[in-house]
């Protein structure tokens, strides 16, 4: 006349395991099979919240204002909300000013080329596309 009781034991992996006792060999019977909604894996992270997030960003700093499909403010909400809610908010700031960085040199490299008889008026356009951008990724 065996009881058996189930506990939820919660895993650094964020994925539950529940330990059944009282199966009659006195051992703990591990299953894996429920699935924490609230884990993101590092893959979701990166091909769907960030890869949306950085088309977003490129979008904004390779277009310029008004030249582009407006870009959805409850989508971006939303996957940057999902990103800070499931631990990621470290690596998404992180990626955010990499990646802003990145673009930020790629302008730099590309001034280089610039005749000096367009520095000026170049040099303000991408003010001009930067600040607009920034607007959009920081409101």
């Amino acid at each position: 006349m065996g009881i058996s009781v189930e506990i939820q034991v919660p895993q650094p992996s964020g994925i539950p395991m529940d330990v059944g006792g009282g199966g009659g060999g006195g051992g703990a019977e591990v299953r894996s099979n429920h699935i924490n909604s609230n884990v993101m894996t590092i893959e979701e992270y990166n091909d769907v919240h960030w890869r949306s997030l950085r088309g977003a960003i490129d979008t904004m700093f390779t277009h310029p204002p008004g030249g582009f499909r407006p870009i959805s403010y409850e989508e971006m909400y939303s996957a940057v909300y999902k990103c800070v809610c499931k631990q990621y908010s470290e690596k998404l700031y992180q990626d955010l000013m990499n990646h802003t960085r990145t673009r930020v040199a790629e302008w730099s490299r590309h001034m280089q080329e610039v005749p000096e008889s367009n520095l000026i008026g170049k040099f303000h356009e991408s003010l001009i596309q930067y600040f607009h951008a920034l607007g959009g990724i920081v409101p």
